[in-house]
């Protein structure tokens, strides 16, 4: 058997290709662990609401499941199915659909915005923060140049709240 080799740095699990396939099915198993036990939670003779379940998956699911995903998000349709996979079983609980219940009708149903969507607004609020930095500290000198591009766009769309 070939031993993996893996880094853990800060909570990042790393590669020596730096595919971070592995810190996403760890992150990814972390959080559904966490999603069994609220479904327990949920199961009890009182039941939780609607409401509480949604909080609570946006609070302690996704918070674990998202761990630094500006550092490697970049449109993998491939991981993305995982976040997609653990997401529908939580909007099933949520809203105590059937399995074969659509999954956009249940985003809806549950306000609840896609993993791609929440990808894409976690980085760019990432680079809205390393844009505010001033222009010689070594995170922003460290930054690649097709950064700059990413940031343009998140800046357009931060405009459009400020407006």
């Amino acid at each position: 058997m070939q031993s993996k080799n893996l880094i853990r740095w800060l909570e990042v699990w790393l590669d020596s290709k730096l595919s971070f396939k592995e810190h996403v099915e760890i992150k990814i198993s972390a959080a559904t662990r966490i999603f069994h036990q609220i479904a327990r939670l949920s199961n009890t003779e009182r039941d939780l609401s609607f409401q509480a379940m949604r909080q609570l998956y946006i609070a302690c699911i996704t918070s674990v499941a998202d761990y630094e995903v500006s550092i490697w998000w970049n449109n993998q349709k491939f991981l993305l199915k995982k976040y997609q996979k653990l997401q529908n079983a939580a909007l099933r609980k949520i809203l105590g659909a059937f399995k074969t219940s659509f999954y956009m009708a249940m985003k809806l149903e549950a306000a609840i915005i896609s993993s791609k969507a929440r990808f894409d607004r976690i980085c760019k609020n990432y680079a809205l923060r390393i844009m505010q930095i001033s222009k010689n500290h070594s995170i922003r000198l460290r930054v690649s140049t097709s950064f700059s591009s990413y940031n343009n766009e998140a800046e357009l769309d931060w405009n459009k709240y400020l407006d």
